[in-house]
């Protein structure tokens, strides 16, 4: 494959990916993880193959730095997106200058993702805490009580943990119970 043949190559797959099952995302947030898996990675590849550095606006680099490629690839990115986007994800896609792909993508992951990662390493961090039983109050009941709502929180962003960790850390503050 030529060099010059390689960026169109690769933003052809980029546009193709619009007619693959599964490419039409409705804007519900449980269909976000597996909907975007699929788009990020032929995202990924189309960048890959075409040896398009994509340049973010970062601290330090100017726009002049993006090249012809990198705003070919912006705007497809866009015009993708709005080709397999609905609902709420379209509002949002919808506040984004046209043409500006990368700019949409990271809006619907901060809306879609937000600062769950941070909320998980925060529940984590506070089930794993020697110091929980104290800081839960206490009590026997307003502890298991709060493990019970770290559980609950955790799975609600998608990070399932098996209930023999949960009861580890119950039986490690609560010996006496085992």
């Amino acid at each position: 494959m030529s060099t010059s043949y390689e960026p169109t190559y690769a933003l052809r797959s980029l546009e193709n990916f619009v007619h693959v099952k599964g490419a039409q995302f409705g804007g519900d947030v449980k269909d976000w993880p597996d909907w975007f898996f699929r788009f990020n990675g032929v995202l990924e590849y189309t960048s890959k193959q075409g040896n398009i550095s994509i340049v973010k606006k970062e601290e330090g680099v100017r726009e002049a730095a993006r090249t012809e490629f990198d705003n070919t690839l912006d705007q497809t990115i866009y015009y993708v997106l709005t080709m397999c986007v609905a609902g709420k994800a379209q509002h949002i896609i919808k506040g984004v200058e046209v043409g500006k792909g990368l700019e949409a993508v990271e809006k619907l992951k901060t809306y879609y993702e937000g600062d769950k990662y941070h909320k998980i390493q925060m529940l984590q961090a506070e089930l794993f805490d020697s110091s929980i039983f104290a800081k839960s109050g206490g009590g026997v009941e307003k502890f298991v009580q709060r493990i019970v709502q770290i559980k609950r929180e955790l799975t609600s962003l998608e990070l399932v943990m098996k209930d023999e960790i949960y009861c580890g850390i119950i039986e490690r503050h609560l010996p006496q119970f085992f």
